[in-house]
């Protein structure tokens, strides 16, 4: 297949033991799916967006980054369709991750990359500075951060929450027992936490909306901005 800006390219890569990832991506689309058998890395794209790519494992912790902004068509979205996913890819190059399942892993996307995890994690660190999507299936402990119009969703979270939104984009929690959950808005998205908390620590600054659905034990609330803070559910 040619495009205006070369032709599209594979690269495949592959990584030992692998016990946690880090991926830093600009106008990329990405997935990490269950590993069948090695770690590996399927990246595709023009011969430009390959080159900028940089990938290595170190002390167990992949990194995966890209810059590149070559326009290219995503195969990656052609396995989501195979797969029932359904997402169109909005970014200019395409990685496929094949990961063990619960480990840990930080994401940071910038521009208009959209990424899904479809493995649980332990603990994830996930940052959009842009446009782009991040859809996670299900993690232990979250720090999630949106500074720009993208949406971070989570399946189910455990453990812990911590989320800060100073842009328009929104974070939903679709479900989760927690210990802590901690919500701070700035911006004008909305945080939606379907979950059950022991305590939460809510504070509005900004237009934005946060709904919670159950805390059990303290609920520490401040509201300095348009925004409204809704738990739907106090005590046992």
């Amino acid at each position: 297949m040619t495009l205006e800006y070369g032709e599209v390219q594979q690269q495949t890569m592959e990584f030992g033991d692998v016990k946690a990832f880090r991926i830093a991506v600009t106008d990329c689309t990405f997935m990490v799916q269950r590993a069948q058998g090695t770690p590996q890395l399927l990246a595709e794209g023009t011969a430009d967006f390959l080159a900028d790519l940089q990938a290595y494992c170190e002390d167990g912790i992949l990194t995966v980054k890209s810059t590149a902004k070559q326009s290219a068509v995503s195969l990656v979205g052609i396995v989501k369709a195979a797969a029932g996913l359904g997402r169109k890819s909005k970014g200019e190059g395409s990685l496929l991750l094949s990961l063990p399942a619960d480990i840990d892993g930080e994401i940071r996307v910038n521009g208009s990359g959209d990424g899904e995890v479809l493995i649980p994690l332990g603990r994830l660190e996930v940052m959009i500075h842009g446009s782009g999507d991040v859809d996670v299936q299900q993690v232990q402990q979250l720090d999630a951060a949106v500074s720009g119009s993208g949406d971070i969703t989570v399946g189910r979270v455990t453990g812990r929450a911590n989320v800060a939104v100073d842009g328009s984009g929104d974070v939903g929690l679709s479900s989760g027992e927690l210990e802590e959950l901690s919500v701070a808005v700035h911006g004008s998205g909305d945080v939606d936490a379907h979950v059950k908390a022991l305590r939460a620590s809510l504070r509005v600054h900004g237009s934005g909306d946060i709904t919670v659905d159950h805390v059990v034990e303290d609920v520490e609330r401040q509201v300095r901005g348009s925004g409204e803070i809704i738990v739907h559910k106090t005590g046992a």
